[in-house]
């Protein structure tokens, strides 16, 4: 999924959850394949969503349905799992055990 919406990048100066989508590159998959019918996303990326529905309007498809799915917790507090996070947790982890040997 992440290249369906690879092509937009959110400007977020103000910290107002992706305001300005802005698409940098080539069409994704998901607007230009005419036989898809959906596309999950996060809060987070429903205008990356709606950005990939406008392009595929303007090239005379049917929009997406947008399912909207809540973000996942992460191992500590309440944060939201990002696999950025997760990574850098097990290459801790794998340091930690590397330096005990």
């Amino acid at each position: 999924m992440d290249a369906y919406l690879s092509a937009c990048t959110y400007e977020d100066p103000t910290g107002s959850n992706g305001e300005d989508v802005q698409c940098t590159q080539e069409p994704t998959q998901a607007e230009l394949d005419p036989d898809m019918e959906a596309i999950v996303v996060s809060k987070e990326t429903v205008r990356g969503a709606e950005a990939i529905n406008k392009g595929r309007v303007n090239r005379g498809f049917r929009p997406l349905i947008i399912v909207v799915v809540p973000v996942i917790g992460g191992r500590e507090s309440a944060s939201k799992l990002s696999s950025t996070q997760l990574r850098a947790q097990d290459a801790a982890a794998a340091a930690a055990q590397i330096s005990k040997q």
